[in-house]
């Protein structure tokens, strides 16, 4: 197999070449998850293999975010990702012991408590609007 070859099988699977795939889920569906630090940088990356016209816009991408068409959590790693809703449970329970494991080591290291961990899951601790703070 050529350089060239290699490089075009994986421009193809990569989904840049060939044909686009139908919405942005389908995207995220095809790669499993899709790195989302970045959030725009990651919907451009989706946007890249839809279909031209409608052009997808990050607002269009942003709204099927918004409405759970996919979904951006801590899946694979303790960073950020998206996901497809019908595959999260099946990527957390493979991952989630491992990725528990590493956040319970960066929480030990930056003295995070078990108690802290439960103040800060409880809703009652957020700030409502009331709140001068917030408002």
């Amino acid at each position: 197999m050529t350089n060239r070859a290699i490089a075009h099988a994986r421009l193809r699977n990569s989904r840049l070449v060939g044909s686009p795939l139908e919405s942005p889920e389908a995207v995220v569906g095809w790669f499993g998850a899709v790195q989302s630090q970045d959030i725009p940088g990651a919907l451009w990356a989706i946007a890249q293999r839809l279909p031209p016209s409608p052009s997808p816009t990050l607002t269009a991408l942003g709204a099927a975010m918004d409405v759970g068409r996919f979904i951006r959590t801590h899946g694979p790693r303790p960073t950020w990702h998206f996901l497809a809703p019908q595959d999260l449970r099946w990527i957390l329970s493979l991952v989630g012991p491992r990725v528990e494991a590493q956040n319970g080591s960066i929480n030990r290291r930056e003295g995070v408590t078990d108690d802290d961990l439960r103040r800060a899951d409880r809703k009652d601790t957020l700030p409502s609007e009331a709140d001068p703070a917030v408002g």
